[in-house]
């Protein structure tokens, strides 16, 4: 009687394991193109992405709330101008760099044409995916940064006696 719960305890746990996935060596190495890529990927520096939407989020930050207070052509300008800053850096971050490292090209170069199309098209995208991030990061640091300075300046002048 055991010796048959056994067995069928052993036959239900072959049949109703999950199928695995067989890869072929192609897979593998496609997979290994990818994993490169991303590594290789997260060492060019994206900090001037941050930087200028930095700027333009400080400006549209600290204009905004004074345009909706005081609607001039100045305030209202100098609020989109930081806006539009913030957008076109964005925008200019996640345009597709078509240039590889000087340091990957004599490795790639060693590899089949498979891994150095997986490679690339996996570096571009990881490195673009982290430029629009920081671009992105730095316009919501730069605007919470205008708020908060709007914010200092308002209270300054409501309760200064001059």
């Amino acid at each position: 009687m055991l010796r048959s719960l056994t067995l069928a305890l052993v036959a239900c746990t072959l049949l109703c394991a999950p199928a695995r996935a067989q890869t072929s060596p192609a897979d593998s190495l496609l997979h290994a193109a990818r994993a490169d890529a991303d590594r290789a990927a997260r060492d060019p520096f994206v900090g001037g992405f941050f930087g200028a939407s930095l700027v333009g989020g400080t400006a549209l930050g600290l204009m905004a709330p004074i345009a909706a207070l005081i609607p001039t052509k100045e305030t209202i300008g100098s609020a989109a101008a930081g806006g539009l800053l913030v957008l076109a850096t964005v925008n200019q971050a996640g345009d597709p760099v078509r240039t590889l490292p000087d340091t990957t090209g004599w490795r790639l170069a060693k590899e089949t044409p498979e891994y150095q199309q997986a490679y690339e098209a996996a570096y571009f995208r990881r490195l673009a995916q982290r430029r629009v991030r920081a671009a992105k990061m730095g316009g919501i640091a730069g605007t919470l940064t205008g708020v908060g300075l709007f914010g200092f300046l308002a209270y300054s002048f409501a309760t200064s006696d001059f």
